[in-house]
């Protein structure tokens, strides 16, 4: 089977995309000091981390699968949070999505690969 015709494989680099646009997404929000919205970056790669960790503990009591589709949902529900508010709330929507996609590099990589 083709890498590139394998279902699990969807994961484009969202988790790189929201930090990317971070800083500048915050500054639109009202925070105007670039080393706060720097720092929020910082915080959300914290969180991707910190969600490695307690996903890879977490996947000994439920499947990789659930765990991927229930993270799914809690970063579709922050991303739709995000575009219906603003201000602090839409950035913190933001920066716990890296908290969302914590487990998708590894979980889905590991997923479509043949055992």
């Amino acid at each position: 089977m083709s890498f590139w015709h394998d279902r699990h494989l969807f994961y484009v680099g969202e988790e790189i995309a929201l930090a990317a646009i971070g800083v500048r997404f915050a500054q639109e929000q009202g925070i105007d000091d670039v080393k706060i919205a720097g720092f929020l970056v910082t915080v959300y790669y914290l969180l991707i981390m910190i969600g490695r960790f307690a996903g890879s503990a977490l996947m000994t009591k439920f499947k990789p699968q659930k765990l991927l589709v229930g993270l799914g949902f809690f970063g579709i529900l922050l991303m739709l949070i995000g575009m219906l508010t603003s201000g602090p709330v839409a950035v913190g929507c933001l920066v716990f999505c890296g908290l969302a996609n914590s487990i998708m590099y590894p979980t889905i990589f590991a997923l479509a690969s043949p055992n």
